[in-house]
């Protein structure tokens, strides 16, 4: 008779913004300047509603016959101090058996209303100021400041964590961001031999952030065209991604339904099992910007014997520190067992000594490494007798190193790996096929233009960890399960799309998934489907799909 859970997310945003430029003249040249301002607000309203009300559950449960009158036992007992006069018995077997009194008791909305607030003003100006032997030299500055604030009220209910689910709290919070900037390109050689071209590019940002301090950001780069035909490229910085108001500031939202194992109540060396825990992901004001070297090296080719013939290959290896982590409940219990002292303050027991809630924050706490080589090439030819171009592109991207370090110093690799599955690997993990890119094929013409289009995902495996065997299989371990078949087909699809013009207007149409080509099943567990999560990361899941349009002015 309660139903079924309804959620409803609501979310609306308006944005105003408004700026100036123009030019000035300094040191004998010109330069251009702007500046800006924006406001903007977004309003954030999730509901679950039929969510049921756990204090309330548990009493309208408990009931009893009074004069053949099922009647609460709070309001049966001795005690008038327990009494709830609204309680009324719930009935859990049958449909229709309940009153809709006794629905109005035991279930209610789960509700909480949020503000996101952003406001930044800026400047920036650029020129070329002075020209060196090889030619102009352009440079570029600017100055940013930001400020973003999230407020917000959740039910009294929500904020006590009486609901069955959800349970949101309101969070509030503030930070403010000043930033400066300088870019330069810096021609080194020009039209010598071996160095038609020699470009110095860099770049500097200072930053300060209210919450974690200052910050220093950089970027140095050289572009090299030896000959007409061939350009290198090199750069190197030092980049950074700061923790967001949700990471931050965030009251949290508690999960239900979530299995504790207990090793500090083992029996005979078996953790204590908690069926029905809750979980509360909280923000932490404490966090600091996760940093990253990162190193990229390519070249690009458009050989004059090959007109309309241009590729490029480009090799980049990036070292994340301090990545932004939030660990499991179930981590946090074991890091406690291990000697954490913090972590054990997150652990809430109830009044029998059980487990009740874990409370996690985001934390500094992981190491990420990715290196790969992404490769695109196009030829563009004319055929005469179409009156019209032939256009060939492909692209594909070729993970080499997917590294990423947990909190206990364990590395997982995520290369060639679908999705995060069965805890081989962490949540936040990084994870991806070894292996993706695509193929078109285009005729450009007047009034007509056709394009077939290749997409292909290569195959993965569901973790690295695992080891494959169906008989004579050793003992499988948390660190290494067994698995029968460890192997995640590739997928392929194909795309047609074309265009027609006409005077004043054009006609375009597409097919996606011709061939409606199915993904490969992949083994959940009982809790989740084929296709869950982060395992239908570069999936299409809708199959062939059609599109027809108009575009046309006035």
């Amino acid at each position: 008779d309660m139903g079924r859970f309804v959620g409803d997310y609501r979310r609306s945003l308006y944005r105003v913004a408004g700026g100036l430029d123009g030019e000035f003249g300094a040191f004998g040249t010109d330069w251009k300047w702007d500046i800006y301002a924006q406001h903007s607000e977004t309003e954030l309203e999730p509901r679950t509603y039929n969510n049921g009300i756990t204090p309330n559950y548990l009493k309208a449960l408990d009931s009893v016959m009074v004069g053949n009158t099922p009647t609460c036992r709070v309001n049966a007992d001795a005690d008038p101090s327990n009494d709830d006069p609204a309680c009324v018995p719930y009935n859990p077997f049958g449909i229709g058996v309940n009153t809709q009194q006794a629905l109005d008791y035991v279930v209610g909305v789960s509700y909480r209303h949020e503000t996101l607030q952003q406001s930044v003003a800026a400047l920036n100006v650029s020129g070329e100021p002075f020209s060196s032997w090889a030619g102009p030299v352009s440079l570029a500055v600017g100055a940013e400041h930001r400020i973003e604030q999230v407020s917000g009220w959740a039910t009294e209910r929500d904020e006590a964590t009486e609901f069955f689910a959800g349970n949101y709290k309101a969070s509030h919070g503030q930070f403010d961001v000043t930033e400066g900037y300088l870019e330069t390109v810096v021609p080194l050689a020009r039209d010598l031999k071996g160095a038609q071209e020699l470009d110095l590019n860099a770049a500097v940002r200072a930053t300060d952030y209210s919450t974690s301090g200052y910050v220093t950001t950089w970027k140095g780069g050289l572009t090299w065209r030896p000959i007409e035909d061939l350009r290198f490229r090199f750069t190197r910085s030092r980049d950074i991604r700061a923790p967001n108001l949700g990471e931050l500031f965030t009251a949290g939202q508690t999960g239900s339904g979530v299995v504790f194992q207990d090793p500090f109540r083992a029996t005979n060396g078996v953790p204590d099992f908690v069926p029905n825990g809750f979980s509360l992901t909280q923000g932490n004001p404490n966090l600091q910007p996760e940093e990253a070297d990162t190193t990229g090296f390519g070249v690009v080719m458009a050989p004059r014997f090959l007109p309309g013939f241009q590729a490029a290959i480009d090799y980049y290896s990036i070292d994340v520190t301090g990545s932004v982590q939030a660990p499991g409940a179930q981590k946090v219990i074991d890091l406690c067992f291990q000697g954490n002292a913090t972590l054990c303050n997150s652990i809430i027991r109830g009044d029998d000594g059980r487990i009740f809630m874990v409370v996690t924050q985001p934390q500094n706490l992981i190491g990420q490494k990715a290196s790969g080589i992404d490769v695109e090439a196009s030829y563009r030819f004319p055929l005469s007798r179409l009156n019209g171009d032939m256009v060939i592109r492909a692209m594909a991207s070729r993970v080499l190193k997917l590294e990423t370090e947990d909190t206990d110093g364990t590395v997982y690799d995520g290369a060639g790996v679908v999705g995060s599955w069965g805890g081989i690997s962490p949540f936040a993990g990084l994870t991806a096929p070894k292996l993706r890119g695509f193929a078109s094929v285009s005729y450009k013409g007047d009034p007509l233009t056709l394009t077939a289009i290749v997409h292909y995902t290569g195959p993965g495996v569901y973790a690295n960890g695992f080891i494959e065997c169906s008989t004579d299989c050793p003992e499988a371990t948390r660190e290494a399960p067994t698995i029968e078949n460890n192997h995640i087909a590739s997928m392929t699809t194909i795309d047609l799309s074309g265009t027609y013009k006409f005077e004043g207007f054009e006609l375009f149409g597409t097919i996606e998934n011709l061939m409606n080509t199915q993904p490969p099943t992949i083994g959940g567990s009982l809790t989740s489907t084929h296709w869950s999560g982060q395992n239908s990361a570069g999936y299409d899941r809708i199959g062939r799909q059609y599109r027809m349009g108009v575009r046309f002015q006035f």
